[in-house]
């Protein structure tokens, strides 16, 4: 018997693994038996409704505010779950030298001997053109055309709408090209 601990008080009073304390045997509780059915139930416990969830801006696509509950075009509002979305880009990509190349340049031909000429070669790609999208629901249908001047706004539109596309139905991720 290996001893854990022993009473200063009482020398023949000690606690080990072995034997419960006092020297009485441990007491296990009685396995269960039966199926499981036979085991009392716990009581259903009530649930309070689930808080309401605030609307809160997601996006502007032109004229149409997409929130997280709602789509609201200049037709009506509609449920984001039963909104169809379709999205194409009508744009350029033009590749220009910047106005401040231009100026440099031309400004620091006596100061460097024609060497700031080469501020000409730098060139800067600018987005040009518009995004159509198009939200459809079973009452309305509404089309808009947004204008694009940079790959930042480009970017932006497509995301609200890839947004809107994740909660609203199954054949909605079609883009118009």
């Amino acid at each position: 018997m290996r001893t854990l601990w022993r009473d200063p008080q009482d020398p023949d009073l000690e606690f080990s693994l072995d034997t419960a304390p006092y020297g009485r045997e441990p007491v296990l509780p009685e396995p269960v038996t039966g199926i499981p059915s036979s085991r009392p139930r716990r009581r259903a416990q009530h649930r309070p409704a689930p808080m309401p969830v605030p609307e809160f801006h997601v996006g502007l696509l032109g004229p149409i505010r997409v929130t997280n509950a709602r789509v609201y075009t200049p037709l009506g509002a509609y449920p984001l779950n039963e909104v169809r979305w379709w999205i194409g880009d009508k744009i350029v990509y033009v590749e220009e030298t910047p106005e401040w190349a231009r100026l440099s340049g031309l400004a620091g031909i006596p100061f460097s001997l024609g060497l700031s000429m080469l501020f000409w070669l730098v060139k800067e790609v600018r987005v040009d053109g518009y995004v159509k999208i198009q939200v459809s629901h079973r009452d309305a249908s509404y089309v808009t055309r947004v204008p694009v001047r940079s790959f930042a706004e480009l970017h932006h539109l497509h995301w609200v709408v890839q947004w809107a596309r994740q909660w609203g139905p199954k054949g909605s991720r079609r883009v118009i090209r």
